[in-house]
């Protein structure tokens, strides 16, 4: 029975700016090759944060990207995905966060969870250091949200993500945007209204 359910902090929260971002550091890392194909890497493997990804191809492949461009702002979140996150948790299911989010960005999500009270666990590995891609992150989020591996979902728009999860037992449900989402999980959750 699913009793919990974990979000992808930037392909869920605000993927439109990530997908940019990802993007155009896929574009450059055909052109600059092995390092920042490395950097990629790091950043999804948890070895860096967003902010030291766009650090290096700002400076390293002359990127012309600032940090904020991609730093979170209230208004970036839609009150629709906040709405959502609502009803989960009027409906008594258990909610976490996980990314590699900059220090800022990881104190401004528990500014607004202080607003809604609506997370168990805002999981940030760099905070915890440890890898994002883990068993220990895994373990870390787990014990924090209360239930075991099967008793969750994770959300995500990153396949390699969802495969690793999925291997650590926990449901997984690809992120293709909010109107797919909701029409994706309500059923899962015998929440159809």
């Amino acid at each position: 029975m699913i009793r919990a359910l974990i979000f992808d902090f930037y392909s869920v929260w605000v993927p439109d700016k990530f997908e940019s971002l990802v993007m155009a550091a896929n574009d450059k890392s055909k052109i600059t090759g092995e390092q920042s194909k490395n950097a990629l890497e790091q950043y999804y493997a948890g070895s860096i944060d967003l902010e030291h990804l766009i650090e290096f191809f700002r400076v390293s492949v002359n990127m012309d990207i600032s940090l904020a461009d991609f730093k979170l702002d209230p208004k970036d979140i839609s009150p629709r995905i906040i709405d959502f996150f609502r009803t989960l948790h009027m409906h008594f299911f258990k909610l976490g966060v996980v990314g590699n989010m900059g220090r800022q960005d990881y104190d401004l999500l528990l500014d607004i969870d202080r607003q809604f009270h609506q997370f168990e666990v805002i999981s940030c590995p760099l905070e915890a250091q440890v890898p994002l891609l883990s068993k220990d992150m895994f373990v870390n989020v787990l014990r924090a949200i209360g239930e075991p591996p099967q008793n969750c979902i994770l959300v995500s728009g990153h396949q390699e993500f969802l495969d690793f999860a999925a291997s650590f037992g926990l449901q997984t449900v690809a992120y293709e945007g909010f109107p797919k989402l909701e029409k994706t999980i309500m059923p899962l959750l015998h929440l159809i209204s």
